[in-house]
């Protein structure tokens, strides 16, 4: 797939097993979630609510770049995906091997607890 920079994830359906808030977890994916954290790939949790989110990456111990509710409206020049944006599924993501595009910078994490993320 080529290097990535930022992956955007989902939590209903993608890292719990039902498309509504506080279902079971996924556990294997919220493990792949947080190795590639490790590795330096910038994840951003989101759901329909920030506070959900933020609660949901708290519980399961998820520490992403950002937990945000997903926007309302979005503004760019490119919405479809393309080389460089793809759009899968979860399915898709268990078997995909990802390359990170840079490893997080020395501030990564004092950015992150500014941003009220940790």
């Amino acid at each position: 797939m080529g290097k990535i920079g930022v992956i955007f994830c989902d939590i209903d359906g993608v890292l719990s097993d039902k498309q509504a808030r506080w279902q079971k977890p996924n556990h294997a994916r919220i493990e792949r979630i947080k190795q590639l954290i490790k590795q330096g790939f910038k994840v951003v949790i989101w759901s329909g609510q920030e506070r959900y989110a933020k609660e949901w990456c708290k519980h399961y111990g998820i520490k992403p770049y950002l937990a945000i509710a997903k926007p309302d409206l979005m503004i760019d020049n490119q919405l479809i995906p393309s080389k460089r944006r793809k759009l899968i599924t979860q399915d898709q993501f268990d078997d995909m091997e990802l390359e990170p595009l840079n490893k997080p910078h020395a501030g990564y994490y004092k950015d992150c607890f500014e941003l009220g993320v940790l």
